[in-house]
């Protein structure tokens, strides 16, 4: 039907952007595991925005999801969100404590993020955008219940996150 009926012209300039895109998002994967894979120092690398990009990835993943996205796009998503947790692994050292009723991950920073002066930046920079941030995301979310409608709490939630994870 789309071919019969949809202007040729949109479908094919749709059909090259749609494979650009999946071209451009390969090689920036590319690149960022290159990137990773080389480093052996965290100095002047924020370990917290390492983190920080992997929660807003995973915040736009399972939005994606939630509003039943084509398989192209969330594959794509998909793939940077395990590129992400990967990233942290390389950023930060991840163990698992056994010590309560539930395992928990415990992240604690590597030696070369520790012991230099980006650590103390990223804490300060950190702190007060962790303000601006949370006041920006209650307010957004405030208003999106009162005047947006939605399926779910859930998808409330989901769509507060993401307007949030795009603001910021």
């Amino acid at each position: 039907r789309v071919f019969l009926e949809g202007n040729p012209y949109l479908l094919g300039i749709t059909m090259i952007v749609s494979l650009l895109h999946s071209v451009f998002d390969f090689l920036a994967f590319k690149n960022d595991i290159q990137f990773w894979n080389k480093n052996k120092s965290m100095e002047g690398l924020s370990a917290k925005t390492v983190v920080v990009s992997f929660i807003c990835q995973l915040i736009i993943f399972l939005y994606l999801l939630d509003n039943d996205t084509s398989w192209m796009i969330l594959l794509s998503s998909g793939v940077g969100l395990i590129i992400e947790f990967w990233k942290i692994g390389k950023a930060m050292h991840i163990e698992i404590d056994r010590t309560g009723r539930i395992p928990m991950l415990r992240f604690r920073d590597r030696e070369s993020y520790a012991g230099n002066k980006t650590k103390e930046y990223d804490d300060i920079a950190m702190k007060y955008l962790t303000y601006v941030l949370f006041l920006l995301a209650a307010g957004f979310a405030a208003y999106s219940l009162m005047y947006e409608r939605h399926k779910s709490w859930y998808s409330w939630i989901l769509s507060s996150l993401t307007s949030c994870v795009y603001m910021f």
